[in-house]
């Protein structure tokens, strides 16, 4: 099987779906990840371009997992810019392997940061034909007002849970201990329903039964 999960940035998707990642990738398939805002300028110059690559580069290390970096169009302003359109989805496809996946995970359209909604479209339009599955994942704090978020899907990542807050914690310039406790509460929750110590949550948005 071939997975593939994409997020919005740096971050996302160690946050919403690495624990199920790393169950799939122990389970022997390939698992391969896009990030669709590249490390860029940043307001706070404690987290720069050059600080944000080197905990990408960490986590993903960590995590042993490939990953490509969508070359995200900027603003005036040095500010990466995705928007919903024909160029970026055509660019989106090329960096998709032709065979096809299993199963794509990403970002849902229904939080409330525009680069979480533009990722989420993109990449529904282009798997068309190309993904047999597609789940959306939480990410707070984006999706604490995400009224349109109703999991489908609970995996069991109590074995990866550990992992996945080694790889979280890479990014040291974003996440402090209050957000790393609420990562922590939020697989509790979610483990609840599935009777296991942690989880990741997912809604499932189409899958195709042959």
């Amino acid at each position: 099987m071939r997975i593939l999960a994409v997020g919005p940035h740096p971050d996302d998707i160690e946050v919403g779906c690495l624990g199920t990642l790393l169950n799939f990738k122990n389970d022997g398939y390939t698992v391969e990840v896009i990030v669709t805002i590249a490390p860029s300028i940043e307001i706070n110059q404690k987290r720069n371009q050059s600080i944000v690559q080197k905990e990408l580069e960490c986590s993903m290390s960590k995590a042993d997992i490939p990953y490509q970096v969508f070359n995200t169009p900027l603003s005036e302003t040095g500010r990466p810019r995705l928007e919903w359109n024909n160029d970026n989805i055509t660019n989106f496809e090329r960096m998709l392997d032709p065979r096809g996946y299993d199963l794509i995970i990403t970002s849902d359209p229904g939080d409330y940061h525009q680069d979480h909604v533009n990722t989420f479209r993109i990449v529904n339009s282009a798997c068309r034909g190309i993904a047999k599955e597609l789940w959306t994942m939480e990410i707070p704090p984006y999706s604490h007002r995400n009224n349109e978020f109703n999991p489908t899907v609970f995996v069991d990542i109590t074995n990866t849970f550990n992992l996945k807050l080694d790889c979280v914690e890479c990014y040291s310039s974003y996440f402090n201990n209050n957000m790393l406790r609420s990562i922590h509460g939020m697989a509790q929750y979610r483990g609840g329903a599935v009777k296991s110590n942690y989880a990741e949550a997912f809604k499932q948005i189409f899958k195709v039964i042959k």
